[in-house]
């Protein structure tokens, strides 16, 4: 190419990027040299070609740098999901806990912006979009320009269909920023299985478990495992760890854990973590976890759910701000098959005024007890002494299952709400909590108790929980619940929620202090429920045994020989 045209071209590519820049998606056309609109289509660039010219020295022919369309606008910042503020007995409407925020459903992250269409910079001129739209004449002759033959700039149908779907383009794009945010989501992909074990190493504390189809020691004294496909053997295992955040296993994926003999967890962060995949315990050994550090869930489920089959489980968190013994989000729970099940949770910060501390938590999910026996305690301090500032609320639940249906106005939680509720089956269930021993907060969830019977206290009751759960004052209410307590009938939210708010405008501490706890003492604390089977069976042992037992044979002889001896006495003194 002769210099006069390389300058010409140098030119005509700077002249295309300020006008490209200004907003301009057509230019006019030159006499002398092809359309240099068919450059800006966003589509794939030719390969490099070399061009062998007849001078001695190779000449590398670049391939177009097409300048891409003008980024559209970027949209503003996603704004992250409405969340319940923190609950409190004296200001939630519907729940007396507040969801764990770390395991609530995440937000998409903003859009990167590295995958936008970037503003054109000015092409330098050694990739001069000339140089591969006008051969060079000078190797014409002797080399057939195999560039020219793919161009797609030598056809000027062509170039103004390019044009065409440019322009297409750009207007799709500059309508993705007004779509909405779950539109823009991407979903992430599902990370590979694996289960991590922490070691009291201070160099290297957490441990990835290899596969092995054999047992594979983890040092005298702390037993060993087996784990392969998802299936994870414990047998014997101790752990005993120091480090407050550290976990005893955290695992990723679904995984089935086999108990074989007494296994044992103690530590200052969780017990066991599992995210994204279902967790099921079965075996005949047993499973104990003892977490006591300021935080430390015993079993944390995400994204997943919890079986526990058969299996016996004993749970005990002892933190300073209160932690769960057995809590899953978005999933249920199931304690199933003569499984023998103990999660106790308790708050043992004496400076911490708030908390919420739960022995068996679903949240999004609901929990199912069948033929099994389970105890769940969640102890805490209430007190509603002097002013409101000094009250100490540590709200414990024994068994509660809780769903994010109740917030319909912000559409991320109701998308990924899961129906609540608490069902137990023909099975012996103590509860207990410094708040109430259950609860179900939810649409249309309840309590269902199915071959058992609650036997203390005698005058404790399911009782609806009704509210209104939309901002529309003209809303209806509904059952956006259920609770064991004293007395009949639904209990109106609304109506309690209008007087603590007409007490709490008038400042008196005392008032409301009073009003909340005339509330708290029809909730009942504490719940034995035990199985029919079982009843009958205790009622029978009760009933003096007839027919032909051994106590009805004696009563019958006693009863004839005193017959006997009543008529001989008789007959003696007639004849007398």
């Amino acid at each position: 190419m002769g210099k006069s045209k390389k300058k010409l071209a140098v030119l005509l590519a700077a002249t295309m990027t300020l006008t490209m820049m200004c907003g301009m998606t057509t230019f006019a056309e030159e006499s002398d040299v092809s359309d240099p609109t068919a450059v800006t289509e966003p589509a794939a660039v030719p390969e490099p070609v070399m061009v062998e010219p007849t001078t001695p020295e190779p000449v590398i022919t670049e391939p177009a740098v097409t300048p891409e369309p003008a980024a559209p606008t970027q949209p503003d910042t996603i704004p992250e999901p409405t969340t319940p503020d923190e609950p409190d007995i004296t200001t939630q409407r519907t729940t007396p806990g507040e969801p764990d925020t770390a395991a609530q459903p995440t937000t998409p992250e903003e859009p990167d912006t590295t995958t936008q269409p970037t503003t054109p910079e000015e092409p330098s001129t050694a990739t001069d979009p000339d140089i591969t739209t006008e051969p060079d004449t000078s190797a014409e002759s002797d080399v057939t320009d195999p560039a020219a033959e793919s161009d797609p700039v030598d056809d000027p149908d062509a170039a103004g269909t390019e044009t065409d779907d440019t322009q297409e383009i750009i207007e799709e794009e500059d309508t993705t920023a007004e779509e909405d945010v779950e539109d823009d989501y991407i979903p992430v992909e599902e990370p590979e299985s694996s289960v991590w074990i922490g070691t009291d190493n201070e160099k290297d504390p957490y441990v990835e478990l290899d596969q092995s189809d054999e047992f594979i020691s983890l040092g005298e004294g702390k037993g060993s495992y087996k784990y392969t496909d998802g299936n994870l053997v414990l047998k014997d295992v101790n752990i005993e760890l120091g480090t407050d955040w550290l976990p005893g296993f955290d695992i990723t994926g679904t995984i089935v854990i086999n108990l074989q003999g007494n296994n044992n967890i103690a530590t200052k962060g969780d017990g066991i973590n599992v995210y994204n995949g279902d967790l099921t315990i079965n075996g005949d050994g047993t499973l104990t976890i003892k977490c006591t550090g300021d935080v430390g869930d015993g079993i944390f489920v995400s994204d997943g759910s919890l079986t526990i089959d058969g299996a016996k489980v004993t749970i005990s968190t002892e933190t300073k701000y209160g932690s769960d013994a057995i809590t899953v989000y978005d999933g249920d729970i199931n304690i199933i098959n003569g499984a023998d099940v103990t999660a106790n949770a308790k708050v043992t910060g004496e400076e911490t005024k708030y908390a919420s501390v739960y022995g068996i938590h679903a949240y999004n999910g609901k929990i199912n007890i069948k033929d099994s026996n389970v105890t769940a305690n969640a102890d805490g301090k209430i007190s509603l002494e002097g002013k409101m500032d000094d009250w100490v609320r540590q709200l414990g639940i024994g068994i509660y299952s809780e769903s994010s249906d109740i917030y319909p106005d912000d559409p991320y939680l109701a998308e990924y709400a899961r129906p609540a509720g608490i069902t137990i089956d023909n099975s012996n269930v103590n509860a207990s909590g410094s708040f109430a021993a259950m609860l179900v907060i939810g649409k249309d969830g309840t309590i269902t108790i199915k071959d058992s019977t609650i036997i203390t206290p005698d005058d404790v009751n399911i009782r609806e929980l009704m509210g209104t759960i939309e901002d529309d004052p003209d809303a209806a209410a509904v059952q956006i619940g259920a609770i064991l307590a004293k007395g009949e009938g639904a209990v109106d939210l609304d109506a309690i929620m209008e007087e603590y708010y007409r007490l709490l405008d008038e400042g008196d501490d005392a008032a409301l202090a009073e009003f909340l706890t005339s509330i708290l003492d029809n909730t009942v604390k504490e719940v034995k429920i035990v199985r029919d089977s079982e009843l009958v069976t205790a009622e029978k042992s009760m009933i003096p045994r007839t027919g032909d037992s051994f106590n009805a044979e004696t009563l019958l002889l006693v009863l004839a020989v005193s017959g006997c001896i009543c008529a001989y006495l008789i007959r003696k003194k007639v004849i007398a």
